[in-house]
């Protein structure tokens, strides 16, 4: 069994290249997913050029999607990413990560994560008709679409009956491979709920919560805020990941040194976001 890293990137190969040359190595396995909208080979040539020999060791995913964020696209991605991992040997535990991704600790310590445990942030059941972000579910999305892209959020819309209740929580975890497998299992049997969050905002927050949280891998989900919302409100830790996020933020902000004692602090195993030159000052710190 071997331990595997799912990357998906768009930008900033330097940065790419930098957390791949700490992932690389022993029996793991690293697959990156590089949108289809920007050209590989820059990203395999600053790979190979800061990696060498343990460049061989990456495999790149052959699906590539064409990613916009908030679109249905980056599940796509993420999916396409699990399954080629799965088929091309077995897993034992698969963790998500984003090229602005970096290590905190040593990546030998995630041998010592427990293997009963799906580390992933559910932080609450979102309606249509009402409450906390229910414009992501009561009106149409069109991320996935440059000419519609525009009236996204413009429209209402009339949730369909007979879905299970949707669950919002952090697009980034890391999950046994029993449970990713189920996963992906579930997926494919539930075409309805994917195709109605198809136009939903942000699906990537809402389709693995929803999925795992009332399945056999529920009660093992690490951080369950949706039965106690209180208590993850001031929780920066999101599975393994350390993001900082402001109230009326749309994305997590560029971390800096002056982000590195909230983040030893939290326990994280990853930070992010970072980037090769906003981010100098920490990456010198972590690296």
């Amino acid at each position: 069994m071997s331990s595997v890293f799912l990357v998906l990137a768009h930008r900033d190969p330097d940065q790419l290249a930098r957390i791949l040359g700490e992932l690389v190595g022993s029996s793991r396995r690293v697959y990156v997913h590089v949108d289809a909208q920007v050209e590989l080979a820059p990203f395999q040539t600053v790979v190979a050029h800061r990696l060498g020999s343990l460049a061989g060791e990456v495999r790149w995913v052959a699906d590539r999607v064409a990613v916009r964020w908030g679109g249905l696209s980056v599940v796509k991605a993420t999916f396409g990413a699990a399954r080629q991992a799965l088929a091309e040997g077995p897993v034992s535990r698969a963790t998500l990560l984003s090229g602005s991704c970096h290590l905190v600790r040593p990546v030998t310590d995630l041998e010592l994560l427990d293997p009963s445990v799906e580390y992933l942030r559910i932080d609450r059941t979102v309606s249509p008709a009402g409450g906390y972000q229910a414009e992501k579910l009561g009106r149409w999305w069109f991320n996935d679409s440059r000419l519609l892209a525009g009236l996204g959020g413009r429209l209402p819309r009339r949730w369909p009956s007979g879905l299970p209740p949707i669950r919002q929580g952090a697009q980034w975890w890391s999950l046994t491979g029993e449970c990713l497998a189920y996963l992906l299992a579930a997926a494919g049997h539930h075409r309805e709920l994917l195709a109605a969050l198809r136009f939903a905002h942000c699906p990537d927050e809402l389709i693995v919560p929803t999925l795992l949280a009332d399945s056999p891998y529920g009660d093992r989900v690490s951080q369950r805020f949706d039965l106690d919302p209180a208590a993850g409100e001031q929780v920066d830790l999101h599975g393994l990941h350390y993001l900082r996020w402001s109230d009326d933020a749309w994305s997590p902000a560029w971390l800096t040194a002056a982000d590195l004692p909230a983040i030893r602090a939290s326990g994280a195993h990853f930070a992010r976001k970072v980037d090769s030159a906003r981010s100098a000052d920490l990456l010198a710190q972590l690296t």
